[in-house]
């Protein structure tokens, strides 16, 4: 089996993450994306809200 990918070039930005251990990924995955959008926003020691 082939794999294919595609290369792309994006203009600077932000970018969030968060890191889940000891869960299943059907579990953590949740969890991860409430976080993240708690973060954009506001939820963060800045208080900034950040758009997609």
């Amino acid at each position: 089996e082939e794999l294919t990918f595609e290369e792309r070039e994006y203009e600077a930005g932000n970018c969030a993450s968060v890191t889940l251990s000891g869960k299943p990924f059907d579990e953590s995955s949740g969890e991860g994306a409430l976080k993240l959008l708690k973060y954009v926003g506001g939820a963060n020691e800045q208080g900034i809200e950040d758009s997609f």
